[in-house]
């Protein structure tokens, strides 16, 4: 009699499988959510540039990038806070689900802040806006594309990648290494309303030109300096590094939406945002660490950074400033 019900017991799933089940739901669940504030982000930049007075766009648009990187810095920080207060072995098993839980409240404040919503000015719709932005704009798409490429891969360099990278190459340990990555992203956020300001007044060729040609002559000396295995020269590089790259990112927002007519508008900024920071800032952390196998290096994607930021400089001393027009 007792086979029956011990038989039973063995087809019912262990907590192991459980946990590997309800993990899977979550990352997948993280995806989809990663996936649609992707899509939404470029919107958003569109939204605040169209409602914002002409000669104050600049700083109104950057606030769509300010509140983006706030997600990465809190994701940052609570990264340096479980690996400091948790072993190695409880944050592997079960402690990196904190971190999505505490995602919750996170949404819970885009609910409300959506509720609230309002929609842009009325104007002509357009239909099949995306074949109309390839059409009549696709040099402009790919301005847009060129014009982030190396903003999209410093930024993942350096706000994601940046703490492995220092932990595993130099002594400092990786709880440090995240909370040196907080600290620079929040002077990050320090620089970039200002640099966004300084945009509207001075205009936005200007400031990316500033923003990128730092990048290009800095980036390597920032990196070895931050490769120095001392927190002091590490920080104070990295955070060197963040408010260089706020300078170079702040009027991007800006100068996109102003490249464009209202119907194609998002379409066309979507694409080439989109699509440079899926080829060039998602993969690389991916490239830094498979030229530094390659090479022996550990600085050596510093000149990968480098030539992005080239491209993006020689696109940007050709921009049209069109800071006080209307959309």
């Amino acid at each position: 009699m007792m086979a029956v019900p011990t038989m039973l017991m063995g087809l019912l799933p262990t907590y192991e499988t459980i946990g590997i089940a309800a993990s899977i739901l979550i990352v997948a669940l993280r995806m989809c959510q990663g996936i649609a504030v992707g899509g939404e982000f470029t919107a958003s930049i569109v939204f605040l540039a169209e409602n914002a007075p002409p000669r104050r766009r600049g700083f109104f648009a950057s606030f769509s990038m300010f509140g983006a990187t706030t997600g990465t810095m809190l994701g940052a920080a609570v990264g340096g806070l479980l690996t400091s207060v948790m072993s190695a072995e409880a944050l592997a098993s079960w402690g990196w689900r904190a971190a999505f839980v505490s995602g919750i409240a996170v949404a819970v404040v885009g609910v409300v802040i959506r509720r609230g919503m309002f929609d842009s000015p009325n104007k002509t719709a357009v239909a099949s806006p995306l074949a109309v932005a390839f059409r009549d704009h696709r040099w402009q798409v790919l301005r847009v594309l060129g014009l982030n490429v190396a903003s999209a891969a410093t930024y993942y360099t350096l706000f994601v990648y940046a703490a492995t990278w220092v932990s595993q190459t130099t002594t400092l340990p990786r709880a440090v290494a995240l909370n040196i990555t907080t600290v620079t992203i929040l002077t990050f956020l320090v620089v970039l309303p200002v640099a966004a300001w300084l945009s509207d007044r001075f205009g936005r060729k200007l400031m990316l030109v500033v923003g990128m040609s730092a990048c290009l002559l800095l980036a390597y000396p920032l990196l070895t300096a931050m490769h120095a295995g001392v927190v002091v020269t590490t920080a104070a590089a990295q955070m060197a590094f963040g408010a260089i790259l706020a300078v170079q990112m702040a009027s991007i927002p800006a100068a996109m939406t102003e490249m464009f007519p209202h119907g194609v508008r998002v379409s066309a900024v979507s694409v080439g945002y989109g699509l440079a920071y899926a080829l060039f800032g998602g993969t690389a952390p991916a490239v830094a660490t498979w030229l530094i196998n390659r090479t022996g290096n550990d600085t050596v994607f510093a000149w990968y950074l480098m030539g992005l930021t080239a491209v993006s400089l020689v696109l940007a001393l050709s921009l049209t400033d069109r800071r006080n027009q209307a959309l």
